[in-house]
């Protein structure tokens, strides 16, 4: 009586070898509700912590990018003092040159970072009426670009956008 009690109200039943799964199978058929909401919960928490990871990720990335181009600059600046006497203030130019010497001869540099920076310091060439040696410098930077990344990465397109527009600026239209 006490069996047929017992399996009427999913509880297990003594005639059954007293296994775990048993138990366990009788255990979420009466309390199916409770053992469903639970599921989604922790569904919902793994989903969310494997949000957080990947956002967690990039913003790393972003501060590891960040903190390379702030290096970066910082020491393109402090090549720019005088270490004696001069003539006069360098010109922007001449430190945009020496700093982008420096981003080609750096080989430990991230190659999305190192093509950022070229691209940037090319833009302040042309700015500046360079042209001729802003156009090399973003077919080196495209090229670059291209090995590092691939062809199909994001930034390699933008950087072969930006040569594009260097090419049409200079007035080479092929």
């Amino acid at each position: 009586a006490d069996d047929i009690e017992c399996y009427l109200a999913n509880r297990p039943v003594a005639a059954h070898p007293p296994s775990a799964i048993y138990r366990l199978r009788k255990f979420i058929a009466r309390h199916r509700g409770g053992v469903i909401v639970a599921i989604m919960v922790l569904l919902v928490c793994t989903i969310a912590l494997g949000f957080a990871l990947a956002q967690a990720h990039v913003a790393y990335r972003a501060a590891q990018r960040a903190d390379a181009m702030r290096e970066f600059m910082f020491k393109a600046f402090a090549e720019a003092e005088p270490s004696g006497p001069r003539d006069g203030a360098p010109r922007i130019t001449d430190v945009v040159i020496q700093a982008v010497a420096n981003a080609k001869a750096d080989a430990r540099m991230n190659p999305q970072v190192r093509t950022e920076l070229v691209g940037q310091l090319g833009a302040i060439l042309r700015a500046q009426g360079q042209v001729a040696p802003a156009r090399e410098i973003h077919a080196w930077n495209y090229a670059q670009s291209q090995r590092d990344l691939g062809e199909r990465d994001a930034l390699t397109i933008e950087t072969d956008l930006e040569l594009a527009d260097y090419m049409v600026f200079a007035g080479s239209f092929t």
